[in-house]
């Protein structure tokens, strides 16, 4: 009949067992194939990366949901506060960035100029606070570009009360600078996006470069500068006809911290590819890097960077990578937890083996004194009683020879 402590170890297994299952019940992303990518409008370079995004994370099995916005302000606080883990999306150097507890940064993939362009026939532009008192195009209030353009333009004393500021979509920019109702506008692209080139073909728009940029770099922390050559949207035009320099912001790959370690490393696997290329204003290599993000960089990225991917993530799919980087920790308790056990039934085994041992060599020697004659001492008697009691004492296997009969 099994004994009560021989019960205990059943018991307790099952109880460790059961907390497994209910971990892995409760805690398990059962949507760790869906994927949501939050960009600006459909024209944007955002959107554009996204697309290639999607196509990575598709032939790895992943759903892909792009979900294109008008208010690209709040492309971080989407992230942060979206229901679906694994939300990614894009910010442009972003101070607050910082205070969202469930963002993280995957690097920075590029970089966009904040591109001035003003019409040609109202007269020069030598300087930003020519802008003052005239008619000024910026994107919508929602969009990153209009907040930086705004805190540009305040370093020169122009705002709203003394100047006249028009927030309209981007698709209207060109028919709206080409009439002539406005001296300037304002937008942020990446530098080979078509509507740039649109721009600087037509001899009476005129791209703005920045002669104290160091100053207003002075002013806005988080912006770098950049420099167009002379002649990169038409060499034989020489458009533009001299170097342009440019006001800059990085573009941030950002995350939900909790997101599915494989969407991850299937984005930065193919990071260099994407994005390493040479632009308009950047040099071949520079992009991505992983050093001045705005948020806080995943855990995941210098691991990376050391290592490269984990072999679970390159030979299983995302579910089972996901269940064994999360969960395979258990089993091997479980399992440690059995063998320590096992080893512990055959220590004792072992120990009371000796022990009848070294009881049936007390006995024999005992045996031979009495046969001799002599007196056992007191010592002897107590050990001669107690050696009997461990041989008459029934093993586990006898006690199951017992049970079999």
């Amino acid at each position: 009949m099994p004994t009560k402590r021989s019960k205990i170890f059943p018991i307790v297994l099952l109880i460790f067992l059961i907390g497994i299952i209910f971990s892995i019940v409760f805690n398990f992303p059962f949507n760790h194939d869906k994927v949501k990518i939050i960009t600006g409008p459909v024209s944007g370079s955002f959107y554009k990366i996204a697309l290639e995004y999607q196509r990575i994370l598709t032939s790895r099995g992943f759903k892909v949901d792009i979900e294109p916005v008008a208010n690209t302000s709040e492309l971080a606080e989407r992230v942060n506060n979206s229901k679906n883990v694994n939300t990614i999306s894009f910010v442009i150097d972003s101070s607050d960035i910082i205070f969202l507890k469930n963002v993280r940064s995957l690097g920075i993939v590029g970089s966009q100029p904040v591109f001035i362009f003003y019409n040609g026939k109202n007269g020069p532009m030598k300087s930003l606070s020519s802008l003052k008192g005239r008619k000024i195009l910026l994107p919508p209030k929602s969009s990153i570009t209009t907040s930086l353009s705004l805190n540009i333009l305040d370093i020169y004393g122009i705002n709203e009360k003394n100047s006249t500021i028009e927030y309209t979509p981007l698709a209207e920019f060109y028919k709206k600078i080409t009439e002539g109702n406005y001296f300037a506008c304002f937008f942020q692209v990446a530098s080979d996006n078509p509507l740039v080139t649109d721009f600087s073909l037509n001899k009476d728009l005129i791209l703005y470069s920045h002669e104290n940029i160091s100053g207003i770099l002075n002013n806005i922390k988080h912006l770098d500068s950049a420099i167009l050559p002379a002649g990169s949207f038409d060499i034989l035009l020489n458009i533009p006809p001299e170097i342009v320099n440019l006001l800059v912001g990085n573009v941030e790959v950002v995350a939900n911290k909790n997101i599915n370690k494989s969407i991850i490393y299937a984005l930065l696997e193919n990071f260099d590819s994407l994005h390493s290329q040479r632009s308009l204003i950047s040099r071949a290599g520079d992009f991505p890097k992983y050093t001045g993000t705005s948020a806080v960089l995943h855990e995941i990225v210098p691991e990376f960077r050391k290592s490269g991917t984990p072999w679970i993530y390159t030979y299983f799919s995302s579910l089972y990578a996901l269940i064994l980087d999360n969960y395979v920790i258990y089993f091997v308790m479980t399992f440690l937890f059995v063998e320590v056990y096992k080893n512990l039934r055959y220590l004792h085994e072992f120990i009371f083996l000796l022990i009848e041992y070294v009881s049936l060599k007390i006995i024999e020697n005992n045996s031979s004194r009495v046969k001799s004659g002599q007196r056992l001492s007191y010592v002897r008697q107590i050990a001669q009683q107690c050696a009997v009691e461990v041989i008459e004492r029934k093993s586990i296997r006898q006690k199951a020879v017992q049970m079999m009969v």
